[in-house]
């Protein structure tokens, strides 16, 4: 006879020994294991693998590469789309190849030439529209003074509004190497009578603007 315990609950058994290795489960907690050999201690046994030969086959197979079959589904990994920051370039360059040798040329002219005169309006240029307009100003403003002080004089009653000053035509001329610029202009004020306004033109003329260094100096003509 062999006597031997569970090894899970400790629950004593006697057997025969021709039950010596062989798979027992306790009556008391439903442990596994092996009736221990002479000398030996118990052993449990190992929990079923519930893992069935198809899942194994599964698992252990490599991955399907075949694209043919519909039934794959591929996953690509997505990359940054760079098209937008090089689309313009690659539009550019596209063109130019379609652009004859000829046409190349004669757009090379058109770009220069806007680019000479853009930069010669620019050296040329002319007295700040500010200055212009500051300085006639001041005119208006002298011959508005001596209207006052004759109506005034003569015991009229006067009465004017802002002045409008408009430039009527302008050009330039070359001399001695100085570029003049002529402005003709009128100077206008409103009039206010008893029942009645009226505009009057009261200057005109054509004032000329040089510069020298870095100040630009004016006279009537």
């Amino acid at each position: 006879m062999i006597r031997f315990k569970c090894p899970n609950c400790h629950a004593e058994y006697e057997e025969v020994d021709d039950l010596r290795g062989a798979k027992v489960a306790c009556e008391t907690c439903k442990t596994r294991f092996y009736v221990p050999e002479e000398g030996h201690e118990v052993q449990l046994v190992p929990p079923q693998n519930v893992k069935t030969e198809i899942e194994k086959t599964v698992m252990e197979s490599p991955p399907q590469t075949n694209t043919e079959d519909k039934g794959v589904v591929r996953i690509c990994e997505s990359k940054p789309n760079n098209q937008s920051e090089s689309s313009w370039g690659k539009m550019l360059q596209e063109a130019m190849k379609k652009l004859t040798r000829h046409q190349v040329i004669i757009i090379a002219i058109i770009f220069l030439t806007v680019i000479v005169l853009f930069f010669a309006l620019i050296l040329k240029g002319g007295p700040p529209r500010k200055e212009i307009y500051a300085t006639l100003g001041l005119r208006m403003f002298d011959v508005t003074s001596l209207m006052i002080k004759r109506a005034i004089s003569s015991g009229q009653m006067f009465n004017c509004g802002p002045c409008d000053i408009k430039i009527k035509n302008k050009y330039t001329r070359e001399q001695n190497g100085e570029t003049y610029y002529f402005y003709e202009f009128s100077g206008y004020r409103p009039i206010y009578e008893e029942n009645k306004t009226k505009i009057v033109e009261i200057d005109s003329g054509t004032i000329v603007f040089v510069k020298q260094g870095k100040q630009w100096r004016y006279t009537y003509l």
